[in-house]
């Protein structure tokens, strides 16, 4: 996923980013773009297969959704088999979320993400 969105042009997300709620990490998204509220989960079967894992997943992604968080869930077949629909999922939530008073920052300003990458040591590019 993260190749796909270094090659899409969009502006890159947090890797591996905490959702904290009074204190505690509500979650771990695989990416996100925080200024927006956007979430981008990569999901694999093997780690997120079987019923209890599927029922932590949605009461997880629920919990974010009431925090405001959109959610995207991808899998390795959607990456692989269907990258260009998956970079206009991706580009048209961080659009929409922009353009909706309230949200978050608007999306010139996410390209501070990328700049900050080197500091937060994942290498870009």
């Amino acid at each position: 996923m993260l190749g796909l969105l270094r090659r899409s042009g969009l502006p890159l997300p947090l890797p591996q980013f905490e959702v904290v709620s009074r204190g505690r990490v509500v979650a771990r998204l695989d990416f996100a773009y925080p200024g927006l509220k956007v979430g981008i989960e990569t999901h694999g079967y093997r780690w997120h297969g079987g019923y209890e894992r599927w029922r932590r997943d949605i009461s997880r992604e629920n919990r974010l959704k009431r925090m405001g968080w959109l959610i995207l869930v991808f899998t390795w077949d959607d990456v692989v088999g269907d990258a260009r629909r998956v970079v206009l999922e991706i580009s048209d939530a961080l659009t929409q979320r922009a353009s909706k008073p309230g949200v978050g920052k608007p999306l010139p300003e996410l390209t501070d993400i990328r700049s900050n990458r080197g500091e937060e040591g994942v290498p870009v590019g």
